[in-house]
């Protein structure tokens, strides 16, 4: 299981957030931000591992096996990233408080639009309840019995890839698709905001919808410079080569590269 997932704190490295001119305070800042994303890739990467260990019956009505004591580890440090989470970003509070206080520089827009994202995250993370996460710490053992049922560390899916695991007594862990993709948004979307009013780089945003149209269209791209080429228009079909490469060396130095089988069809144009 291959997570695609993109580490775009890199792009804050050299970015001067702090009033003081000590470097390694603006990289303990960027340092931050690193573990925050670390995190949040390892919330998407767990999710992942968990969808893919759940229980599935096949066309021949046959399930296919599952390792159960995996599963309930996956959901277990899955909830214990949630909870890191939760720390890393009392920090980034801290820290962004300091740079509200210290640069006066700085257009106005930028106390609100902060101010946006780090209400949209607190309300965010209060959906996740840190009692599921104090019965993983200290279980008491207990199985949920409902009349002459007894359960244990039951998993479901349903149809939208939400999972919900049993933990113990009337407890249940919850892990929601839509929390993933909040989540990973929410991570791009406070990078943006530094990378708006503390450097002159492109957002991440854009430089994502950049690569996401560069893949999907690549094919017209590579039949454009063939055609070019069977015209006898050199230059123009140059162009399209040049104008590819170009990106391609800008994405991956921008930390958002292109998916490897879209590079060797640009890579394989020159040899067409």
């Amino acid at each position: 299981m291959t997570v695609r997932f993109d580490f775009l704190s890199g792009r804050l490295t050299f970015i001067k957030v702090f009033k003081t001119d000590n470097p390694m305070e603006n990289f303990g800042f960027y340092q931050c931000v690193s573990f925050f994303e670390t995190h949040v890739f390892g919330v998407i990467s767990q999710y992942e591992r968990i969808r893919d260990n759940i229980p599935v019956v096949s066309k021949e009505g046959i399930s296919k096996g599952v390792n159960t004591h995996q599963q309930q580890l996956d959901i277990y440090y899955y909830i214990l990233t949630w909870n890191k989470i939760k720390g890393i970003f009392e920090k980034i509070k801290q820290l962004m408080n300091r740079v509200k206080k210290e640069r006066d520089d700085i257009k106005p827009d930028f106390k609100e639009e902060y101010k946006l994202w780090r209400n949209r995250m607190e309300r965010f993370l209060r959906e996740f309840d840190d009692s599921v996460r104090n019965t993983y710490e200290h279980p008491k053992f207990e199985p949920m019995v409902c009349g002459n049922i007894i359960m244990w560390g039951n998993t479901i899916i349903d149809g939208e890839g939400n999972i919900k695991s049993h933990v113990e007594g009337n407890v249940f862990s919850e892990v929601r698709k839509t929390h993933i993709e909040k989540l990973n948004s929410l991570r791009i979307d406070f990078i943006d905001l530094i990378l708006k009013y503390f450097s002159d780089k492109y957002s991440s945003t854009d430089l994502l919808r950049l690569r996401k149209d560069i893949e999907e269209n690549i094919d017209k791209y590579v039949s454009e410079y063939k055609k070019l080429r069977q015209e006898g228009n050199s230059h123009e079909s140059i162009q399209v080569f040049h104008g590819l490469i170009r990106y391609d060396m800008f994405l991956k130095t921008e930390g958002i590269p292109l998916s490897e089988e879209v590079t060797k069809k640009i890579h394989s144009m020159i040899l067409s």
